[in-house]
C-alpha cells in the first residue's frame, strides 16, 4: 500500500504534538472532545501525524485516499483496535462489531440477512407504529421543554427491540426511559477508557465504575431475557427455526443448528451490540438533523411546506416509496450525517508490518481514521463544512459528496443496518415535520457542543413541540405483550 516513488518514513519521523514521558499525549486529550482535538491537530500537522496514548503509538490519518484504502483492506489487512475490542468485551459487548476472521464472517452473514434492504418495507409497519406512539406522547407534552435526543432515543430503542427481538421495550411510554440511561453510560465508559493512559478499572473500582457495573447488570439481564423469550418461542413453535421473524430468533435458531457458532456470552454480546448500535446512532443523527435544519430555517420550511404533498395528505409515511420520492428529506439526512457524523473517527490496527502511503508501520500499530475530516477534503465539494442538503441533489456535487461521506464506514465492514437506519430516521423526521411546529431553546439555536461518547452526540437539545392544525392526537396501540403490532 505504499505510495509510488515515495521515500519511506518511520512513525517517529512524522510530525505530531509533543507529549509527556510515559503518558504521551493522553493528558492533552479529553474523551468528550477527542474527535475535535484530533481534527484540529490534523489541520496543523497534516493528513498523517503521530500521537502516543500512554505506551501505545498511534498514527492518525485524515487523507481521504488512505482512509478509503484502509477501510477497503479490512479485515485482511486491518482489524478493529484490540484495545477497543477488549474494552467492549469487559463491558459485555463482544459481538459482530468486535469479531474478526472466520468468526466475523459467520456473524456478518447472519446480520446481513436480518437487515438487508429487501426487508425494510416489511419493517415499515413497526417504524410507523413507533413514530405514531412517540407523536402521541408529544401531544401530551405539548408546549413543554423536552430533551430531543432523549425523545428520539425512546423511539430508536423501541424500533430496535421490536425488529431485532420481537418484543416492545415500551421506552416511549416509560417515564424512566427504560434502559436508556444504562446504554448511555456504556458509551461514555468506552470513550473514557479508550484514551486512558492506564487501565486502572482492572485493578481498582472507583464510584463511577461501581455505578457502571450496576447499569451493565441491568442491561445484561435485559439481553438475557430477550434470549430466553426467543428460545421459548422457538420451542413452542418449531417452524420459527426455519422462518425466524427477527434477528434474535435467527441467532438462536442458527445456534441450535451449530452450537459452536457463539458462546452464551457472545450471544448476549450480540444482543447488547444491537441495542447500542440501534439506539444511539440514529437518535443522535435525528437530533443533529433537527438542529441543523432549524439553524438554516429555509431548509426546514421547505421540508415542512412539502410534507403534506409528500405524504399524500396522510400524517405518517405509509411506505418506503413515499420517503424515496421525497428527495429533499433524504438529502437532509445524508447531509446531516456528512457534517455531523456520529462516527467521526475509527480505531483500527494493522494485522502485520505494512507501508501506509509513505509511512512504515510495525504490526499492531493503532491507526485512527478521521472519517469526517477525510470527507471534507474533496476539492469537488465547495464550502465543505457548510450544511447544504441541496448539494446532494446537484448533479456536479452529488457524486462527490456520496463518495466522501462515510457515516456507515466503507469496504467489507460497512454497517449492515444502514438501510434500516435511513428508513427509521426518515420515518421519524417526516412525522415530526408533518405533525408539529418546533421551537429550539434560544441559547442553543446557533451553538451546539459536540460530545464524543464513543459516538458523537449533541449536548442535550432542548425544544418544545406544538401540534400543527389537524395533527392526530392518538396513536395505534401496541398489544400488551408487544408482539402482534410488530409482525
Amino acid at each position: 500500500m505504499a505510495a509510488s516513488g515515495a521515500a519511506v518514513r518511520s512513525w517517529a519521523d512524522l510530525p505530531g504534538p509533543p507529549g509527556w514521558p510515559l503518558l504521551g499525549n493522553a493528558t492533552q486529550i479529553k474523551s468528550e472532545t477527542l474527535h475535535t482535538q484530533l481534527e484540529q491537530w490534523a489541520e496543523y500537522f497534516g493528513p498523517m501525524f503521530r500521537i502516543k496514548l500512554g505506551p501505545q503509538k498511534a498514527l492518525v490519518v485524515s487523507d481521504p485516499i488512505w482512509v478509503q484504502r484502509v477501510l477497503r483492506e479490512r479485515p485482511a489487512g486491518f482489524r478493529r483496535s484490540s484495545h477497543l475490542a477488549q474494552v467492549l468485551a469487559e463491558l459485555g459487548a463482544s459481538g459482530v462489531f468486535t469479531a474478526e476472521g472466520d468468526h466475523w464472517l459467520r456473524q456478518r452473514k447472519l446480520t446481513m440477512a436480518a437487515f438487508g434492504p429487501d426487508h425494510v418495507q416489511r419493517y415499515f409497519t413497526t417504524l410507523r407504529n413507533c413514530a405514531e406512539r412517540l407523536c402521541a406522547r408529544w401531544h401530551g407534552l405539548a408546549g413543554q421543554w423536552l430533551d430531543l435526543n432523549d425523545e428520539f432515543s425512546r423511539y430508536t430503542i423501541d424500533v430496535t427491540c421490536a425488529l431485532a427481538f420481537g418484543t416492545a421495550s415500551h421506552a416511549i411510554e416509560d417515564p424512566q426511559g427504560g434502559i436508556q440511561p444504562a446504554l448511555r453510560s456504556i458509551f461514555a465508559a468506552v470513550a473514557k477508557r479508550m484514551v486512558a493512559p492506564f487501565p486502572y478499572w482492572r485493578y481498582i473500582k472507583l464510584p463511577a465504575d461501581r455505578k457502571l457495573d450496576a447499569q451493565l447488570a441491568k442491561v445484561n439481564e435485559y439481553c438475557r431475557q430477550m434470549l430466553h423469550l426467543a428460545r421459548q418461542r422457538i420451542d413452542q413453535d418449531p417452524n420459527l427455526a426455519a422462518q425466524p421473524r427477527n434477528f434474535i430468533e435467527a441467532l438462536v435458531a442458527q445456534q441450535n443448528l451449530e452450537p459452536s457458532l457463539a458462546t452464551e456470552a457472545e450471544m448476549t454480546g450480540n444482543v447488547l451490540t444491537l441495542l447500542l448500535a440501534g439506539e444511539d446512532t440514529s437518535a443522535n443523527t435525528l437530533t443533529w438533523a433537527v438542529w441543523l435544519l432549524h439553524k438554516h430555517p429555509q431548509h426546514w420550511q421547505a421540508l415542512q411546506d412539502a410534507s403534506y404533498a409528500a405524504l399524500h395528505g396522510e400524517h405518517f409515511p405509509s411506505s418506503k416509496q413515499q420517503l424515496d420520492d421525497w428527495p429533499l428529506l433524504g438529502a437532509s439526512l445524508h447531509e446531516t450525517m456528512r457534517v455531523k457524523s456520529v462516527a467521526p473517527l475509527l480505531f483500527l490496527q494493522n494485522n502485520g508490518p505494512c507501508v501506509l502511503a509513505d509511512v512504515s508501520l510495525e504490526a499492531d500499530t493503532l491507526i485512527i481514521l478521521l472519517t469526517r475530516q477525510a470527507g471534507m477534503q474533496n476539492p469537488a465539494i465547495p464550502d465543505a463544512w457548510a450544511f447544504d442538503p441541496q448539494r446532494w441533489l446537484n448533479e456536479q456535487q452529488g457524486a462527490a459528496v456520496k463518495q466522501a461521506s462515510l457515516p456507515f464506514g466503507a469496504g467489507p465492514r460497512f454497517c449492515p443496518g444502514r438501510y434500516l437506519a435511513i428508513a427509521e430516521m426518515g420515518m421519524m423526521l417526516a412525522s415530526l415535520l408533518r405533525n408539529f411546529k418546533l421551537e429550539i431553546a434560544p441559547e442553543q439555536r446557533h451553538q451546539m457542543p459536540e460530545v464524543f461518547n464513543f459516538t458523537m452526540q449533541p449536548q442535550g437539545l432542548r425544544a418544545r413541540l406544538m401540534p400543527r392544525d389537524g395533527a392526530p392526537r392518538t396513536a395505534m396501540q401496541a398489544s400488551p405483550e408487544g408482539l402482534s403490532a410488530y409482525h
